[in-house]
C-alpha cells in the first residue's frame, strides 16, 4: 500500500496535554475574496504553524476551517494574531473543544 502511494506517511499519535498543549481550538476564516493568490498565501502563512494541525476549504459561508492545537487562550490569541497580521481577512472566529468525544484517524476500509 505505500509503494502505491495509499499509505502516505506513518505517525505517532501523541497525548496533547503529556505535552504541553491541551487546547484544541476550531478557526473559521472567511476570505474577504475568493481567488487562487489568497488560498495561495492561506498555504504558504499556515504551512510552518506547526499549532495549525489542519486547514481545510470548505463550501458555505465560512469558506476555511484551521484545527489548531496549543497550550492555552494566550498561545491561541498569539496564533490569532499571527494570523490576522499576515492574512488578510473578511472574518475570524474560533471555537474551542469543551470534550473529546471522538477523535480517530482511521478510514473505514
Amino acid at each position: 500500500m505505500e509503494a502505491a502511494g495509499v499509505v502516505r506517511g506513518r505517525v505517532a499519535l501523541i497525548d496533547p496535554t503529556a505535552v504541553g498543549c491541551p487546547l484544541t481550538a476550531f478557526i473559521h476564516l472567511r476570505a474577504p475574496h475568493q481567488s487562487p493568490e489568497w488560498v495561495k498565501t492561506l498555504a504558504e502563512v499556515t504551512g510552518p504553524m506547526p499549532e495549525i494541525l489542519c486547514v481545510y476549504r470548505l463550501s458555505g459561508d465560512t469558506g476555511f476551517l484551521l484545527k489548531a492545537q496549543v497550550s492555552d487562550m494566550v498561545a491561541y490569541d498569539a496564533l490569532h494574531q499571527a494570523l490576522i497580521s499576515r492574512v488578510d481577512l473578511a472574518e475570524i472566529s474560533a471555537s474551542f473543544v469543551l470534550e473529546n468525544l471522538k477523535d480517530s484517524t482511521a478510514l473505514p476500509v
